[in-house]
């Protein structure tokens, strides 16, 4: 169901490398990163910390999330299941909150394809549990196809699990940004349903353009 590329829930770089053509029946045709638990199981915090980077020497091209999400990179906060409905365990007593973050300097992402939404890349957090961040530095996202919502990018935040144990720790928003005083960030020629360049929705987030373009002349970003 995850991706035929890559999945991650550790520490992780990419750098000077190709990720490309791969295939997923869900989410992630390129790449998995993030955390997530299985249903009727207590999964403790078994990935905790950690931070992806991808430099920009790497491409994410041709890759498919065939129901899913996130074709090109699907970036996933999800509880830590216990039973129906879903609960989150906490077993970190001590205070410290975890945190998982992604960093994008300029990668290219292109041509992936996603049925749901975030051809390019879709990014989907359902619990606070974890302090998460996303930083799309700079780079170029084109010609990214989405069925659903967002060609290039798919934001959605929310706070979906209750709980199991006590919160030792304030839950926070994430922080999501695109683009950096370092490098521009592009989206262009990316086609959904809609928001062809981005779509971002839900609670608990701040999002940020820093410095951007999205959609140039004979490189427009289409809503269907």
């Amino acid at each position: 169901t995850f991706s035929d590329g890559i999945t991650a829930t550790a520490s992780f770089s990419l750098e000077r490398s190709t990720i490309s053509n791969n295939y997923a029946v869900g989410n992630g045709g390129g790449i998995v990163y993030g955390t997530y638990g299985g249903p009727n199981n207590i999964v403790d915090f078994g990935f905790k910390n950690g931070t992806m980077t991808i430099d920009s020497e790497t491409s994410i091209t041709g890759n498919t999330a065939k129901t899913g999400r996130g074709g090109g990179l699907y970036y996933s906060i999800a509880p830590i299941i216990v039973g129906t409905p879903a609960k989150t365990y906490f077993s970190n007593i001590n205070g410290t909150q975890y945190e998982k973050s992604l960093i994008i300097n300029g990668a290219t992402i292109s041509g992936n394809k996603a049925l749901s939404g975030g051809a390019g890349i879709a990014i989907f957090r359902t619990t606070r549990i974890y302090k998460s961040d996303l930083q799309v530095n700079y780079g170029t996202i084109e010609n990214n196809i989405s069925a659903g919502d967002g060609g290039a990018i798919y934001v959605y935040s929310s706070n979906e699990s209750t709980y199991q144990g006590t919160c030792p720790y304030d839950l926070t928003d994430m922080s999501v940004s695109f683009g950096s005083t370092t490098g521009e960030l592009k989206l262009v020629n990316n086609q959904a349903a809609n928001g062809g360049g981005a779509y971002i929705t839900g609670d608990f987030l701040s999002t940020k353009i820093v410095n951007g373009t999205i959609g140039e002349q004979g490189k427009s970003n289409i809503a269907t």
